[in-house]
């Protein structure tokens, strides 16, 4: 462990201990059941709230996206710690209120965030699968490489040579493509199919300009 999430860990337990501190010195037992539904709805919430940043993906704009997750879960566990505390101190015999409220709070704060999630989930989708296939330049150079004594293939490979290395997730279906005509390639090569080398390599070579033109 880091000296950095040691004391990532330190700090996030100051609250739990300064707060089960004082409820268990200053509180009166046995306590009502209102007062563990409150107790226990404050510690879920600070869970969540400690717990928002893993929810992101790999979609673009995830970070503003945990960011906005990390606000609501923080609103939802400054809510459910106020509810709480008025639970606890005041109204500490009002069970169904006390757990009515808890309730409110915690499917407001589902309704806020799921839809969130599903919705950063699908963006997630296409940027993983690019995320998969980002050695695009690199892939197709270390297929072409041994057979660059055919000057087509050779011609080819400083095409992708001098191609860009950066990629952007919506051309990810496209260098697919173009890799499945890279190993066709190769297969041809090791056949020594020249008229099938001669065709892919202008399929290719076009198929990858106008991938190049597009970043």
């Amino acid at each position: 462990m880091t000296k950095i999430r040691a004391f990532q860990l330190a700090l996030y337990s100051v609250f739990i201990l300064l707060f089960n501190a004082l409820f268990f010195l200053l509180g009166s037992f046995p306590a009502p059941a209102s007062v563990w539904i409150a107790y226990g709805f404050i510690h879920v919430a600070y869970a969540a709230m400690l717990l928002s940043p893993l929810m992101r993906g790999r979609a673009r704009g995830s970070r503003a996206f945990a960011v906005s997750t990390f606000g609501a879960s923080a609103l939802y566990f400054l809510l459910v710690l106020g509810s709480g505390l008025v639970t606890i101190l005041i109204a500490p015999e009002q069970f169904r209120w006390a757990l009515a409220a808890q309730l409110v709070l915690l499917g407001g704060y589902a309704l806020l965030l799921l839809p969130s999630l599903i919705a950063n989930e699908y963006a997630s989708k296409p940027v993983e699968k690019h995320y998969r296939n980002l050695p695009f330049v690199q892939t197709a150079r270390k297929q072409l490489e041994p057979h660059r004594g055919n000057a087509y293939v050779q011609a080819l490979y400083e095409l992708f040579k001098q191609s860009p290395t950066n990629s952007n997730p919506d051309l990810a279906d496209d260098e697919q493509r173009i890799l499945a005509m890279v190993d066709q390639l190769v297969q041809a090569a090791q056949n020594g199919a020249n008229g099938t080398i001669t065709a892919l390599v202008g399929d290719i070579t076009q198929a990858l300009e106008q991938r190049n033109a597009q970043l």
